[in-house]
């Protein structure tokens, strides 16, 4: 398991500049990649195609 802290992120700004935050838990979003998984996870197989983001608006 990872620490909220440690699981790396984007923040990104919507065209009327609403910021929201996006968490990559697994897989890659734009350029931001989750951190590795374990050896034997069904998320280590790059075949699987599995991605998991968090999204939330900062306050």
């Amino acid at each position: 398991m990872f620490g909220g802290e440690e699981i790396p992120g984007i923040t990104t700004k919507s065209k009327n500049e609403a910021s929201t935050e996006i968490k990559v838990i697994a897989g890659h979003f734009n350029n931001v990649k989750a951190l590795t998984p374990p050896p034997n996870s069904w998320a280590a197989d790059p075949n699987n195609g599995l991605a998991i983001w968090n999204q939330s608006r900062p306050k």
